[in-house]
């Protein structure tokens, strides 16, 4: 049986944005430095275009993925992964973004992924369900207990 995955990441209308804004600034960058060679506002929209691409590729790449007992933090080329029990909690405000706090204290910051209080609820949400392993020993637990209250007791 495969555990429940939720991955968050960045509005699909946002990527696609970014790589129109991409794909139109390249364009003109490449046709004024056809037309006008290297002067600088031609360099200067090449420089432009150059980060609107790397901002398409970030948002293609950012993402905040919750697997069973594990987040993993993708931002960029870095990976980062997180088990359940060593998170003490997540925070949010405003102008900061979200962040998981550790049980040692480090606060580790989330790639921007849209509205920040309602990625922050649905992690609280994710970290309140506890791991899947222990849902399913208590549900199994709450069973043998129950049968041993209806099975008689013999000499």
């Amino acid at each position: 049986m495969s555990e429940a995955r939720h991955t968050l990441r960045k509005p699909i209308w946002l990527t696609l944005l970014l790589a129109v804004l991409a794909s139109a600034t390249w364009y003109g960058a490449a046709r004024m430095l056809e037309q006008l060679g290297r002067d600088p506002i031609a360099l200067m929209a090449a420089g432009v275009a150059f980060l609107l691409v790397v901002a398409t590729l970030d948002a293609l790449i950012a993402r905040v993925s919750m697997r069973g007992d594990e987040i993993s933090i993708t931002r960029g080329l870095r990976h980062r992964r997180f088990y359940r029990g060593h998170i003490a909690s997540v925070r949010w405000k405003a102008g900061e973004g979200v962040s998981l706090e550790l049980d040692d204290g480090l606060l580790v910051e989330l790639p921007e992924l849209g509205r920040g209080p309602a990625r922050a609820q649905t992690i609280r949400r994710w970290l309140e369900e506890g791991p899947v392993g222990e849902e399913v020993a208590d549900s199994d637990a709450r069973a043998s207990s129950t049968d041993e209250r209806r099975s008689p007791q013999g000499p």
